[in-house]
């Protein structure tokens, strides 16, 4: 430990899921979302095997958790289906940069545009991690500006998240509610609202992450102040979204394109653990 994970999931050099794991925490992200039920973002807190995951929703019927299931069109199964995005993710050891882009008038997003009420990301967690702003902890549900950054803490693990957009062109968050549902479900969320009504455009989702291990209060203090003093910025140009300051990131989110990020991989690429290739020995065993 710590390891850092690399797994190849199709053809594309981006089309990779990334791993750090630690002693306490594990942090993920995907290379691209692939389907409605995938959970393209993964954060592993502290505690029992029922404690909830850190992961982002992108929800359009108001259902965070999932828990109103629908007839789907093959094997007559129900299921909870949520929005499939476009994304591009950068990792490097506990660190993230991504953005998520949906828009429910491209026809690559296969949505029927009047199964929509709203868009909202949720950010789920479990009920038991503590809120934070830079300055103090969150106690209580209430609303917090479009561009906010937050820290979450479950023991000693806690995890810095920037939301880099604003809401001035009109496809960023407009606020961020943090609600509790423990009485329910024994999680809480952080929602970013994109749109109070049915989506007609695009919308865009982008955040700065990192997870830290073995915090007491001295530390998390100390990272608390470094993390939100990072000069961080997401500038969208047109159709070009482009983030400086952290991890490299670059999309044309009308073409649905990723231009830079990290890591790529190479094309006999299987499965890296701290850049050992260890898949094709497996292949190559059998």
């Amino acid at each position: 430990m710590p390891r850092f994970v690399v797994q190849r999931f199709n053809a594309e050099p981006w089309a990779r899921s990334t791993n750090y794991v630690g002693s306490s925490l594990a942090i993920g992200i995907a290379g691209e979302c692939r389907g409605p039920e995938d959970k393209s973002l993964n954060i592993n807190l502290p505690g029992e095997a029922a404690t909830p995951n850190v992961t982002l929703v992108f929800d359009g019927r108001g259902d965070p958790y999932g828990r109103h299931k629908e007839p789907t069109s093959r094997g007559g199964q129900s299921k909870a289906h949520h929005l499939r995005t476009f994304l591009v993710s950068s990792q490097a050891g506990p660190r993230i940069t991504a953005a998520w882009m949906f828009d429910p008038s491209v026809p690559a997003f296969r949505v029927d545009l009047d199964e929509l009420s709203c868009l909202q990301a949720h950010l789920i967690m479990p009920a038991d991690a503590e809120v934070w702003t830079r300055d103090a902890r969150i106690d209580a549900d209430g609303q917090l500006p479009a561009r906010s950054t937050i820290f979450l803490r479950k023991a000693t693990a806690v995890v810095g998240i920037r939301y880099l957009l604003d809401a001035a062109d009109g496809s960023a968050p407009k606020r961020l509610e943090l609600r509790s549902d423990a009485s329910r479900i024994h999680a809480k969320r952080l929602t970013a609202v994109l749109c109070d009504g049915a989506p007609v455009g695009r919308s865009l989702l982008a955040l700065d992450i990192e997870a830290r291990e073995d915090c007491d209060d001295d530390r998390f203090t100390r990272f608390r102040e470094e993390f939100a003093s990072r000069a961080v910025t997401a500038v969208l140009a047109g159709t070009r979204l482009r983030i400086d300051g952290s991890l490299p990131l670059e999309a044309d989110v009308a073409k649905l394109k990723r231009i830079e990020c990290a890591p790529l991989l190479p094309d006999r690429a299987l499965l890296l653990v701290n850049g050992l290739e260890v898949g094709r020995p497996l292949l190559s065993a059998e």
